[in-house]
């Protein structure tokens, strides 16, 4: 988590991302462009929990499209919600945003 939170506050500063704890580029060893559309609001908020926060939150979105596809497919809203329900309760779901940050996790909904 240290490493993210390092590198968007870095970001947001204006600053060449180079993360000590790594010891390397943020992006340097993954292709994180997310970090930079993180770090305006990170700016606004700069605590850690706000890095969690917005993983919680493009998480979350992605019932929206599995509820749309869902009911679109099965003909009935109640199949679509109780999809999306299936999709929240996910465990390797939940586990990815149980303690850490991981830029990849911004990418779920989209690719819903």
């Amino acid at each position: 988590m240290g490493i993210f939170v390092q590198g968007v506050w870095l970001l947001n500063q204006g600053e060449t991302p180079f993360v000590t704890l790594r010891g390397s580029h943020l992006l340097g060893d993954h292709f994180s462009v997310v970090l930079y559309l993180l770090a305006p609001v990170y700016r606004l908020f700069p605590h850690p929990a706000t890095l969690l926060w917005l993983q919680t939150i493009a998480l979350s979105t992605g019932a929206l499209p599995v509820y749309l596809l869902a009911a679109q497919r099965l003909g009935s809203r109640w199949w679509g919600a109780l999809l999306a329900l299936v999709y929240l309760m996910y465990p390797p779901l939940q586990y990815l945003n149980l303690f850490d940050v991981h830029p990849e996790s911004f990418a779920v909904p989209s690719l819903l």
